[in-house]
């Protein structure tokens, strides 16, 4: 029991000290003298709430030189007809492509190669971008601004949920994405996110797409090994946290962190378990601390404040880190997760590694009304399609 007290209490010293270096590095630095010329591929499918917002946002951001590239599976797509406004508004700067039906891979994979097939020698760098966001002003000079000094040749920053409307499954679930995008992950343990990734055009043509995206489901985690396994070091980028508003019922937060971990688990299960190290062992800490303390011993009573205060610690740091980061308006609707935070944070760790524990079992993946079955050897077909 004691070892297992002095593993929770180490995990939350590496956890505090993660989001304490994150807290360090937050910022919004000026940007580079020299911008190279960036391509933005922006799968998209139908007509959420927030993609006029997101294609506006797109189309307003203060790089020099930049142009944008919307993908979608079909012209029925309810968002064609939006993406078509914003490339007649944009002057040139926005073109529409169909990329038509995957068979062999992911839709979203099956629309990225037909951008990176459909890109000029003269985009110097392409970033891959989600429309469940709303990226700032700067986000892409921020994005790309590793590229841009020569300080590495990939650069990937990640989603912070911010709540759309006001409902407790909805302030959980942005609680628990504060846990994953405020900390700082070891560079032999990095992921990009295919939400805000900017690559050098030379190097992705040089990792071969069609061959690391060949059957694959999930983007970014087949660029993060083959980026790996060539030893290019993703650039965490952490002034590249991007807003992005949510409303999650209990349902829709279950299948979202179930799709998440079941890639992990097919994909990329060496970082599957560094995840589960990470929820489980303070769920079995705490077990041992509770059950420690009934039996009047000490060092339960002793773990437990040590974690409790470490919270409350992290808390004030993500603070610290979120409003030099985020715009103010995506920070002030934080307000209720961050208060929230103070006693429910125990409970959003738990519920976060209860659903986690759900991806252990099943091939099937449902992700944007496709059902993809993933086979024993790794191979991936399409059940059905809503």
């Amino acid at each position: 029991m004691l070892l297992l007290l002095a593993l929770w209490i180490a995990s939350t010293v590496v956890a505090t000290v993660s989001v304490a270096v994150f807290a360090n590095l937050a910022g919004r630095p000026p940007a580079p003298a020299n911008q190279p010329s960036c391509l933005i591929l922006s799968p998209i499918k139908g007509l959420g709430s927030g993609l006029e917002r997101y294609l506006a946002a797109l189309g307003a951001q203060d790089h020099p030189d930049y142009r944008v590239l919307l993908i979608l599976e079909s012209d029925t797509d309810p968002a064609y007809a939006a993406a078509l406004i914003m490339a007649h508004r944009s002057g040139g700067r926005t073109q529409v492509l169909i990329a038509g039906r995957a068979e062999t891979c992911g839709q979203k994979v099956h629309n990225l190669l037909a951008g990176v097939a459909a890109s000029h020698a003269s985009d110097a760098i392409v970033v891959f971008a989600d429309c469940d966001m709303i990226p700032p002003r700067d986000w892409l000079t921020q994005l790309t601004r590793p590229l841009a000094l020569g300080r590495s040749e990939i650069s990937s920053g990640y989603i912070v949920m911010v709540p759309e409307a006001p409902g407790f499954s909805t302030w959980m679930a942005c609680l628990m994405s504060l846990g994953v995008s405020t900390m700082v992950v070891p560079p032999a343990s990095r992921l990009c996110a295919g939400c805000a990734t900017a690559i050098f055009r030379d190097t992705l043509l040089k990792l071969g797409p069609e061959r690391i995206w060949k059957g694959a489901l999930s983007d970014d985690i087949a660029l993060s090994l083959a980026t790996r396994a060539t030893g290019i070091r993703i650039h965490a980028n952490v002034v590249a946290r991007v807003p992005a508003p949510v409303e999650h019922t209990w349902t829709s937060l279950a299948a979202y962190a179930r799709r998440q971990y079941q890639l992990l688990w097919h994909y990329a299960p060496r970082e599957w378990l560094c995840v589960s190290i990470a929820l489980l062992l303070p769920v079995a800490g705490a077990a041992a601390a509770l059950v420690a303390t009934a039996q009047g011993r000490i060092e339960g009573m002793a773990a437990i404040a040590v974690v409790l205060i470490a919270q409350q610690v992290r808390i004030v740091l993500r603070r610290r880190a979120l409003v030099r980061i985020l715009d103010r308006d995506d920070y002030a609707r934080l307000e209720p997760v961050f208060r929230m935070a103070r006693w429910a944070s125990p409970v959003a760790h738990l519920l976060h590694a209860a659903l986690f524990l759900t991806s252990c079992w099943g091939r099937t993946v449902r992700w944007a009304g496709i059902a993809y079955r993933i086979d024993g050897n790794g191979l991936l077909r399409i059940q059905d399609r809503a």
